[in-house]
């Protein structure tokens, strides 16, 4: 009986396992330097002055943001000044 099931929940591992072997590679996602994302913040600070309503800016200065903190601490204070 408990072979039956080990071989059983082997079975399902495997096909499990299997569906992911086809699923493509990873995209290669574009590292930025802290330098690079402050001279982006400063575009996207001035495009927010003269058009403040939109909210596109608001969300891509967000995902600026995360990246400097995803780098750690000193380079989201490196953004800040």
């Amino acid at each position: 009986m408990i072979n039956k099931i080990k071989i059983w929940f082997k079975s399902i591992i495997e096909k499990l396992l299997s569906w992911g072997k086809g699923s493509p590679a990873e995209e290669d996602v574009p590292v930025h330097t802290p330098a690079e994302l402050k001279a982006l913040v400063e575009r996207l600070k001035e495009a927010l002055e003269k058009k403040p309503e939109d909210i596109k800016i608001l969300y891509d200065l967000g995902e600026v943001f995360m990246k400097f903190t995803a780098m750690g601490r000193r380079s989201f204070h490196y953004a800040l000044q």
